[in-house]
């Protein structure tokens, strides 16, 4: 019955910390070894944990910087919206994963990821894996 399960009011969301109220617009949550990281709407990155600068019992989601425009995220990854993807590091800048090219050498923009636990698959604009 749909009816049993209890309903959100909007006095729940002050459980945790918006540093911002654009983490109010979260499209995509995951969850990795690591923490939490929200994308928002506006393709912003947010993360709770310490490997994001937070601390994931104070509940205070950190912007993560230098990564602007995302596209998707899967487990510590991040796809922007230019096809590059991105493997976030304890303290230190985004490193983006290179290798994605074509028999030409250039590089080819990818579409979407999935992170599993020794690999990452990515989906480019033809199709291929």
């Amino acid at each position: 019955d749909l009816h049993s399960f209890p309903t959100r009011r909007s006095s729940d969301l002050n459980l945790c910390k918006f540093g911002d109220s654009d983490l109010l617009k979260a499209m995509k949550v995951v969850a990795n070894e690591d923490g939490v990281l929200v994308m928002t709407v506006g393709g912003k990155l947010y993360g709770f944990g310490s490997m994001y600068g937070g601390s994931l019992s104070s509940n205070k989601a950190v912007l993560i910087k230098n990564m602007e425009n995302v596209a998707d995220i899967s487990g510590k990854y991040v796809l922007t919206l230019t096809g590059s993807v991105y493997e976030l590091r304890s303290n230190s800048l985004p490193r983006k994963i290179t290798g994605y090219r074509d028999e030409n050498n250039h590089e080819i923009a990818i579409i979407k990821i999935a992170q599993g636990n020794n690999h990452l698959l990515a989906l480019d604009v033809k199709g291929r894996v």
